[in-house]
């Protein structure tokens, strides 16, 4: 039989979460706990199952600080990816990546919701609220995520993929950056292309896969190489751009992830 159960801190919370974290969401795995950082300790330090530091503030109770909290060590893990890296030797860390912030609270209150909108496109940003669950000698939480991509936002609407292609003046980038698009997309049916304020995502089985921003004469792919690493490569009307070349270095960083 199934019954309520009040977690009694944020201590027992967070100790739950140390061996379990995938209870979350399916690929997380425990980095660390109560890390210390200049703006304090951080509750909790994951990986997703793409390479993401996934930085975890937990709260027992309503809290309206929650977010600037975790802004705060979000920004810290950020300046020190790198050397985050190095300290915990875990190869699963994409430093190439910026780190992903997760809330947990039992709920949120309509200030905190309304204050996320303003979030920076480019910072993910999941809310999850939990209830807690005793059943026989058991008592653990279970989560439901609060979709904040659904709240209005005050900002200027996400731009088509046609309004991305369209802000590029030059005919050669125009051509490109559909190319691009298209030919990367069909590789494989597993691919997803998410369109955010700034850049638009393409990603390979939940992994960011390729990065494209557009400016008025320029257009910058975001990409791994064939080494794994994370590069950025440039084109403007004067490059010489070998879009097929590109595709088949691309088709093989695939292969690599699923020989992984």
């Amino acid at each position: 039989m199934y019954s309520n159960y009040v977690f009694k801190s944020e201590a027992e919370l967070e100790a739950f979460l140390c061996k379990s974290p995938a209870c979350i969401e399916s690929g997380l795995q425990y980095i660390a706990n109560q890390v210390n950082t200049t703006r304090g300790p951080l509750d909790l330090l994951l990986v997703d199952d793409g390479g993401r530091l996934t930085v975890v503030e937990l709260k027992n109770k309503i809290d309206d600080s929650i977010l600037f909290q975790g802004l705060d060590y979000f920004g810290w893990i950020w300046d020190n990816i790198d050397s985050i890296k190095r300290i915990y030797k875990n190869d699963k860390i994409d430093s190439m990546q910026p780190p992903r912030l997760i809330l947990i609270a039992p709920d949120f209150s309509n200030l905190c919701l309304s204050r996320v909108r303003f979030i920076r496109d480019d910072i993910r940003v999941q809310l999850f609220r939990f209830k807690g669950i005793a059943h026989e000698k058991a008592t653990f939480p279970v989560f439901f995520e609060i979709k904040t991509n659904a709240l209005s936002s005050p900002m200027s609407p996400i731009p088509t993929a046609d309004e991305f292609g369209q802000y590029l003046t030059n005919e050669y980038l125009q051509k490109l950056f559909y190319e691009v698009r298209e030919k990367f997309s069909a590789l494989s049916s597993e691919i997803l292309e998410k369109i955010n304020q700034q850049y638009i995502s393409l990603k390979y089985k939940g992994r960011t896969a390729l990065t494209i921003y557009v400016t008025r004469k320029r257009m910058d792919l975001e990409h791994y190489d064939q080494e794994s690493n994370w590069v950025t490569t440039q084109i403007t009307e004067e490059t010489q751009f070998d879009c097929e070349e590109f595709i088949n270095n691309q088709r093989k960083v695939l292969e690599d992830w699923d020989a992984e």
